[in-house]
């Protein structure tokens, strides 16, 4: 059953006004992922809305009905089991801004996801993928181009990886001599989360 603190409006109107009481910042908030699984809340959504008032989080998850703590990845209950990669997304948005440009590897429901939540805000230069069969195209409005093409990027332009093989595949640029930033996208606990799988059903 949800409690008052349960809902994030007020939890962070109540720790505004104890801050106001005190007259300075001191008072923040510890956010209980295992409570918010079990209360059947989007903890994406609760995050975001509490915004930077979350000083702490406990990451822990459980079966989904009974509060009983289990090691992360553990479990596979409404989404629990995941708690790595939800940790893993809160800092996504701080990852991705700190470029001034980034491009995609991968044209496909990942790379869509990133586009639908944070493609206005930050958007890619382009697209590249291992398949040359749509090189050329465009897809979520993102050219597709070789691998190639990211020898040609600024110093300062970051390579996010859009697909699961995120280790095969960086070690593919690797090899190539890209010297950018690469870095892990994920959208394992995205708000929008799209699925071409799931759309076909």
């Amino acid at each position: 059953m949800r409690g008052t603190f349960s809902d994030p409006y007020e939890l962070k109107r109540f720790t505004g006004e104890l801050n106001a009481q005190s007259g300075k910042k001191q008072y923040g908030i510890c956010a209980d992922l295992g409570v918010c699984n079990l209360v059947g809340q989007n903890i994406y959504e609760f995050l975001t809305l509490l915004g930077d008032a979350v000083k702490a989080v406990i990451v822990r998850e459980n079966d989904g009905r009974t509060d009983s703590a289990l090691i992360p990845f553990s479990v596979s209950n409404r989404g629990a089991g995941r708690m790595d990669y939800l940790v893993w997304q809160i800092s996504m948005e701080r990852r991705i801004k700190k470029y001034r440009s980034r491009v995609l590897f991968g044209a496909g429901n990942m790379c869509r996801n990133y586009i639908r939540c944070y493609g206005e805000a930050f958007p890619p230069l382009f697209t590249c993928d291992n398949d040359k069969a749509h090189w050329g195209e465009h897809f979520e409005g993102l050219e597709i181009r070789p691998p190639e093409a990211l020898k040609q990027l600024p110093a300062d332009c970051a390579v996010f990886i859009c697909n699961i093989y995120y280790k095969e595949i960086k070690n593919q640029l690797c090899e190539m001599r890209i010297q950018n930033p690469i870095e892990y996208f994920s959208d394992e606990f995205m708000p929008s989360y799209v699925n071409d799988l799931a759309k076909k059903k």
